[in-house]
């Protein structure tokens, strides 16, 4: 699918799915910008939307006045309606826009917003796994300054309903189950970065095993608090992970807890991506650094020479000269003939804690250190992934089906008979956003947490 120039964010804050899994949602920043008097950085933030099936693209302006803050997660409560969740490093809290998305305007509209006090301000991650369920997952840490403690918060999913979803804290769950893990017998250490995971009243983490100096994705196990029903609290364990089918990385290099670069989740299954650079010891990389010092001392040689030259005819060869070389090179400036990142996609069952690796090809440029590899499920577990090079004008996007459930016949049929025979489908066709669901929000809480908030 190809991007029209003008339609590409600055840059990427969320990338999001439809309950449908029919759409993809981006929220970036555009080139606007202005500085106000307490030195802040104002952003105008759009919306970009890119349908599956009519490979259209629209983008949507979002007016939210003067806005400053750190956009965290952007996901659908039901059909037109999501919430862009923020955090405002001044004020110390989160901030919940409720937005309903007009496709025939072409609009969307705020109308409510509500802000939350959350005092852990470092590495915030979102845990949207539980949105069904009427509720969201913020966890972060205080600064250094206040020792670096973990906070841990859970929120209504939709703002308009915080009266039936009640705010709670379980920062002490969260220190029981880090307790709990370092005293395993093989000394597990939650992973610092990893989203949470919520699923059947249950908090799930991934976890990491120490290495020589570094920290390695730990397959075999799984930190948990699940809540008992009977005491009304969470309860840490540790649960087994059923890996067989990966026992070749258990603890390879590559597993990395410094390469894991996205984690998603809906309902029961969640996925998780690696992407690792090539042994240094590889050969190409001795080309890298030759083709980097060639290309430095060319600019260095060249580029001194006209810059001195632009004396004499105002700079119009240095700037030809600088257009040239970046039709030559490209955005990266040097050419990469290193040898491409090993990327790696696994999926995890939340309910039979069973674990499957997958080969995915992607595209080098999506690889390379200006492009990224982007995923979100959803709510029936199917992935859609996205490579997006560096120049974000053609993304190739792909859809991988739940692997630990079968696919409904209706759903192999009609793909079938859409490859078969494309153009009955383009013909008539409904708008795909009358084919989505109402609403996906529980108007009761599916926990007994009240108690927890005296």
């Amino acid at each position: 699918m190809r991007l029209p120039q003008e339609m590409i964010p600055y840059n990427f804050f969320t990338y999001s799915i439809s309950l449908s899994g029919k759409r993809i949602y981006i929220i970036g920043a555009t080139n606007e910008l202005s500085i106000t008097n307490d030195l802040r950085a104002i952003r105008k933030l759009a919306l970009l939307e890119l349908d599956l099936e009519t490979k259209k693209i629209k983008n949507y302006k979002l007016e939210l006045g003067e806005f400053a803050d750190e956009v965290l997660e952007f996901y659908f409560v039901a059909k037109d309606l999501a919430v862009m969740l923020t955090y405002d490093h001044r004020k110390a809290e989160l901030v919940q826009y409720r937005m309903q998305i007009d496709k025939i305007k072409l609009e969307v509209c705020c109308d409510c917003i509500r802000h939350v006090k959350f005092e852990g301000p470092m590495g915030i991650r979102v845990g949207v796994g539980a949105v069904s369920h009427g509720y969201v997952l913020i966890i972060g840490k205080t600064s250094r300054e206040l020792g670096e403690v973990c906070k841990i918060k859970m929120i209504a999913s939709d703002p308009k309903y915080q009266d039936q979803f009640q705010d709670f804290d379980l920062d002490r769950p969260m220190i029981d189950l880090e307790q709990k893990a370092q005293m395993h017998p093989e000394e597990l250490y939650l992973w610092p970065k990893s989203v949470p995971l919520l699923h059947n009243n249950s908090i799930y983490f991934l976890l990491a095993k120490k290495e020589g100096f570094s920290l390695i994705f730990d397959s075999s196990h799984l930190g948990c608090l699940i809540y008992n029903p009977k005491t009304n609290s969470f309860e840490p364990h540790i649960r087994g992970i059923d890996n067989h089918e990966i026992k070749a990385l258990p603890l390879h290099p590559d597993m990395n807890i410094n390469f894991g670069c996205m984690i998603a989740q809906k309902g029961k299954t969640m996925w998780l991506t690696f992407v690792s650079p090539a042994s240094p010891r590889h050969w190409r990389w001795k080309l890298q650094i030759l083709a980097t010092v060639m290309c430095h001392a060319f600019l260095f040689v060249f580029g001194r020479f006209f810059i001195w030259f632009g004396q004499y005819d105002g700079g119009y060869m240095a700037t030809k000269f600088m257009h040239f070389y970046l039709w030559l090179m490209g955005p990266t400036l040097i050419p990469e003939i290193g040898p491409s990142p090993t990327f790696r996609l696994a999926a995890l069952d939340l309910e039979k804690l069973k674990l499957k690796l997958f080969k995915v090809k992607v595209r080098k440029s999506a690889l390379s250190r200006f492009g990224q590899v982007l995923i979100d499920c959803d709510p029936r577990g199917d992935l859609v992934m996205t490579e997006v090079p560096p120049r974000c004008d053609d993304v190739m996007i792909h859809k991988i089906p739940n692997p630990f459930e079968p696919r409904p016949l209706c759903r192999i049929t009609k793909s079938k008979v859409e490859s078969e025979f494309p153009r009955f489908f383009l013909e008539k066709r409904l708008p795909p956003y009358l084919l989505e669901s109402r609403s996906s929000t529980v108007l009761v809480p599916t926990w007994n947490l009240s108690t927890l908030l005296k």
